[in-house]
């Protein structure tokens, strides 16, 4: 299964998107396949890990790299494994003053790249990403009601 990349833009500098969504390893706030993180080790910084907490109870043990504040992480599965892994990235680039594009990037590799739909991985990247969003408008007081 190759890489799925969505991009969004928020209306929030990228510093607003990084606090509200990844500072504080509580990223069950944005992927929707997460229910909570366990055995966090460091916050945001290279190296640091934690275990997600999968939706069907799985836990994953989950290493940071290429961590530049602000701007972009890249998060993986820790170790290695006979059924393969995953990899995701984000890139925040800043649009003016108050706008952030937002890309995405999630991909499996090895056996779980077979065993997953593609419909799924896609889903679930593109519900992260929204919720990413979301998060720093609503900080923000950006986010539109719909009436």
């Amino acid at each position: 299964m190759g890489v799925v990349e969505r991009t969004g833009v928020a209306d929030a500098p990228p510093a607003t998107v990084w606090q509200t969504n990844f500072m504080g390893m509580d990223w069950e706030k944005w992927d929707p396949d997460i229910t909570g993180t366990e055995d966090v080790e460091g916050d945001m910084i290279e190296g640091a890990t934690l275990v997600l907490v999968m939706k069907n109870g799985k836990k994953i043990k989950t290493i940071l790299s290429d961590v530049k504040e602000n701007v972009s992480f890249t998060f993986s599965m820790a170790g290695k494994s006979c059924t393969g892994g995953f990899s995701g990235t984000f890139e925040l680039i800043p649009e003016g003053e108050s706008k952030t594009t937002v890309v995405y990037k999630f991909g499996l590799t090895g056996c779980l790249g077979c065993l997953i739909r593609k419909k799924a991985v896609i889903e679930g990247t593109e519900g992260g990403l929204a919720n990413v969003i979301k998060n720093a408008e609503d900080f923000e007081g950006t986010t539109e009601t719909v009436h």
